[in-house]
């Protein structure tokens, strides 16, 4: 007996029965796609850049600073413009960035000491790791931390080099036996690192570019790479708009004079 001369009530058991079948086989295959989702860890590429304002970038709504790949990552991605700094200081900062924690909790910054292990044995390169991927850092550790090595695979920590007071605190990294600048240095780091990782391993790469920070102690303070020039040919650079002495003038003469330790006190 085919389905077409089946009695009605046959069909209707017919037509429920594939029915049920139709929505077990969905459940199935949907069980299946959520643990293969749950299985499945991205690779994770985390990018910092030094001292960098907030509105120094294209997609701010900035109409002079040129910035096109960061421009791309944030139109092609998730841009947070409400987002803030809860300590904007260098040092507390990257220490909140590793640990998760609000400065009034792990009490890191400038002059502080070490940070503590107990603030670090959750940050997320050695949460990362420990679940299994591979990690690595190359830039500005920027955190005084003597068991930092151990949360990476591989680490290269360094900076601008302070023993320059001019160009060659930003030039003095080879590749190929050229003198680079570190912004192209790092970025070589990065793609040497992608390429060697090892194969069926998720990879999380912490990249902690030194620019565009001033060479603190030079005469001109900012070195650049020679490529972004052509962002800026026949054009009147503005000038900064706080520049003039009266804002200077506003600020606490604590910090104008430098952060010492009671000024911290006083400001925690």
């Amino acid at each position: 007996m085919n389905f077409i001369n089946a009695p009605a009530k046959m069909k209707h058991y017919f037509i429920r029965a594939a029915f049920l079948l139709g929505i077990l086989f969905s459940n199935h295959l949907f069980a299946q796609n959520k643990a293969a989702a749950i299985n499945v860890r991205p690779n994770i590429i985390f990018i910092l850049t030094d001292d960098q304002r907030w509105d120094a970038l294209g997609y701010a709504g900035n109409e002079t600073i040129k910035t096109p790949e960061m421009d791309k990552l944030a139109k092609e991605g998730v841009y947070f413009k409400n987002a803030i700094a809860t300590t904007p200081i260098c040092a507390a900062s990257r220490a909140s960035i590793f640990s998760g924690l609000h400065e009034r909790t792990h009490k890191y910054t400038f002059q502080t000491g070490p940070m503590r292990h107990q603030y670090m044995a959750e940050a997320y390169p050695k949460v990362l790791r420990d679940a299994g991927y591979y990690t690595g850092f190359f830039g500005k550790f920027g955190v005084e931390f003597p068991g930092k090595e151990a949360m990476f695979d591989t680490i290269d920590d360094y900076d601008r080099n302070n023993q320059y007071k001019d160009y060659r605190g930003y030039f003095y990294k080879t590749l190929n036996g050229d003198t680079v600048h570190l912004t192209r240095y790092t970025g070589q780091q990065a793609l040497d690192f992608i390429d060697n990782s090892p194969d069926g391993k998720p990879f999380c790469l912490s990249l902690s570019f030194s620019a565009p920070h001033a060479h603190d102690g030079a005469p001109d303070q900012y070195f650049w790479q020679k490529e972004p020039d052509a962002l800026y040919q026949n054009m009147d650079m503005p000038g900064p708009e706080l520049a003039e002495d009266a804002y200077f003038k506003c600020i606490a003469v604590a910090f104008t004079r430098g952060i010492q330790p009671s000024a911290l006190d006083m400001a925690i």
